[in-house]
């Protein structure tokens, strides 16, 4: 979408005769829909080594002149963890879950609506991908999502989980629209008994 506006001047001369008019003109492009983090992405912070509803970040999805159905997701894990259930399991296994958070909280509850669930990360620092969920955005609105996981108790101190949205082409849109916002990156949880 595209946004023209036009400016329409004209100048005085010294002696206060009006000149001729001016019009110049502005595009502006507006993306169909914009990602970024939540006012509710969790700060980075300890988290116990068995901690459950883990709230890795809070997206903030808004819709500009047109609805959006959101249908695919891609997140990515860097960090120092073994997030893959193959390897040491530190992550629960189909423990990663995303939720459309209701109630704008930035916490799992009883407000939140399940997107998908049981999912695992591909690998040690690999990707998650959630699929073939419709999920509407009406336009001028925003719709919150939250990323969550379960920890196996396993993890040693001072391993890190992070979950990020590396591109805008990981979030896909049923008409085939890109979002704009990514890079995003949430909070580092660091394991402490």
């Amino acid at each position: 979408l595209y946004l023209t506006n036009y400016f329409h001047v004209r100048p005085r001369s010294g002696a206060g005769a009006w000149g001729p008019e001016l019009v110049f003109t502005n595009i502006v492009y507006v993306p169909p829909y914009v990602v970024d983090l939540g006012p509710q992405t969790p700060v980075d912070a300890y988290v116990e080594r068995d901690a459950t509803n883990v709230v890795a970040l809070q997206l903030e999805i808004s819709a500009n002149s047109a609805d959006v159905i959101l249908t695919n997701v891609t997140f990515r894990a860097p960090g120092s963890s073994h997030e893959n259930g193959a390897d040491l399991g530190e992550v629960e296994t189909g423990s990663l879950r995303l939720y459309v958070d209701n109630n704008t909280n930035g916490q799992v509850d009883g407000g939140d609506t399940l997107i998908q669930g049981n999912k695992t990360w591909s690998a040690d620092n690999g990707l998650i991908t959630f699929t073939s969920f419709s999920n509407l955005i009406v336009s001028n609105t925003k719709k919150y999502w939250i990323l969550a996981y379960d920890l196996a108790g396993t993890a040693p101190d001072g391993q890190t989980f992070i979950a990020s949205l590396v591109s805008n082409s990981e979030v896909l849109e049923k008409s085939g629209a890109t979002a704009v916002g990514a890079p995003l990156y949430g909070a580092r949880h660091t394991t402490a008994t």
